[in-house]
């Protein structure tokens, strides 16, 4: 038995309430749909700490894959401008389960799980930066996955004094009096959704843009993506545009023309009280138009087949059977290798068109 064998077994018959490496275990697995909503969750933070700039950024490295070079992540970050934190917040931030907005309802965030829980989902490694008087005289500490699993860490590691490193400063514009750097180091390939930093921030650029619409429109803050290779510097740098899933306003993320006009206009709201926690919220019920896409007029015949009604069709000889109506001669026409017609006796005629099979009797 190898010694990962034996340490399972041990965890099977361990009197904790949670073991330690199979919790950490089920909690890596815990379903975020993407790297892209793992990022989401930092976001979420950021902005319930006051943030008004949120900097996601990626530093990336060529290695070679299957004997070519190609470029890989090698960390992420999520930078902002928020309140920071102190000692003891700092300590409870990375704590399954612990937070400092448990009994705030007001927020995105109140369960505790998401700095830990998302970090960990896609890195084996965070460590987090926070100051409330300058970079240079922020506290540090730190979750290792493997340390973890090993069972040298039981405690989150107090925090102590870092200054934030040169790496992160050099690529960002948003360091100020307060703030916190959260990095995710030791990335694992089997557990991002995108190997490369363009396309991991390509796809957050959209759901950011979804998601915190209503800050963006209304310029409560900014997010920042940004990309920068050891050798080739800087290879993407963007801001996340609004995006109305409804499409009621101009988006850059659309094709034109609707990149300059909205895709729908809006019609009517219906506005409805509702009654929770004993206060009343009038909710409001918008109804843009949809519309229904054309058919080609060289589309293929199954296309139609479903929305053509039926009729009843009389034959003396065999009595009555439903048949479908005939098909516009434009459709024939568009794909005749589709209408041959096999006749043999004492064998099936059979049509191309669903539903049109007979039976030929012999002379």
């Amino acid at each position: 038995m190898t010694t990962a064998d034996s340490d399972r077994q041990e965890d099977l018959f361990d009197s904790y309430i949670i073991p330690s490496r199979l919790a950490i275990a089920s909690l890596r697995d815990s379903g975020y749909k993407n790297t892209a909503y793992a990022l989401a969750e930092l976001i979420d933070n950021a902005e319930q700490a006051g943030a008004t700039v949120i900097e996601l950024l990626c530093l990336q490295k060529r290695e070679r894959v299957r004997q070519r070079e190609r470029s890989r992540l090698s960390k992420i970050a999520v930078l902002d401008n928020g309140r920071g934190m102190d000692f003891a917040t700092l300590r409870i931030a990375l704590q399954f389960g612990n937070g400092s907005y448990l009994q705030d309802r007001s927020g995105i965030g109140r369960f505790g799980m998401g700095l830990p829980n998302a970090s960990i989902s896609q890195a084996g490694k965070v460590e987090v930066w926070s100051w409330q008087n300058g970079p240079d005289n922020a506290l540090y500490t730190y979750l290792d996955v493997s340390e973890i699993e090993s069972g040298e860490m039981q405690l989150v590691p107090d925090p102590v004094h870092d200054p934030v490193p040169d790496e992160w400063r050099s690529v960002s514009e948003s360091f100020s009096k307060s703030g916190t750097l959260v990095v995710w180091s030791k990335l694992e390939s089997h557990r991002l959704t995108w190997k490369s930093a363009r396309a991991t921030l390509e796809n957050t650029e959209r759901l950011a843009g979804r998601i915190y619409r209503r800050f963006i429109a209304d310029g409560a803050i900014r997010i920042r993506l940004l990309a920068s290779e050891e050798e080739s510097g800087f290879v993407y740098d963007r801001e996340a545009a609004f995006d109305d899933p409804r499409h009621l306003a101009p988006s850059n993320l659309v094709p034109a023309p609707f990149d300059k006009e909205p895709m729908f206009r809006h019609v009517f709201d219906d506005a409805q009280q509702i009654t929770f926690n004993g206060s009343s919220h009038d909710v409001e019920h918008q109804a843009p138009p949809a519309r229904r896409p054309p058919v080609a007029a060289n589309a293929p015949h199954r296309a139609l087949s479903r929305q053509r009604p039926l009729r009843r069709r009389h034959r003396p000889d065999r009595g009555s059977r439903w048949r479908p109506r005939p098909r516009p001669d434009a459709l024939w026409k568009a794909r005749p290798e589709e209408h041959r017609r096999l006749r043999r006796p004492g064998r099936s005629r059979v049509d191309a068109r669903p539903g049109m099979v007979h039976r030929i009797r012999p002379a």
